[in-house]
């Protein structure tokens, strides 16, 4: 049988493993937002353009009444 490993090298291991579940965690966040705003932002410039193709044709030059 092996011998325990000592204090200090339990709190290394615990030390390494608590920064690497972090990273990884704070990785997976990261990409999750980042993918959370692509989609979002597809989403809002998609509204953008139907909202404008109603106004357009008001506000264009000539066409139309402006208000």
């Amino acid at each position: 049988m092996p011998e325990p490993i000592s204090d200090s090298d339990a709190l290394a291991m615990a030390t390494v493993t608590t920064a690497v579940t972090f990273l990884a965690g704070a990785s997976v966040l990261a990409a999750m937002w980042g993918a959370v705003r692509r989609i979002t932002l597809s989403y809002n410039c998609a509204a953008w353009e139907r909202e404008w193709r109603e106004v357009a044709v008001i506000w264009s030059r000539g066409k139309g009444r402006r208000g």
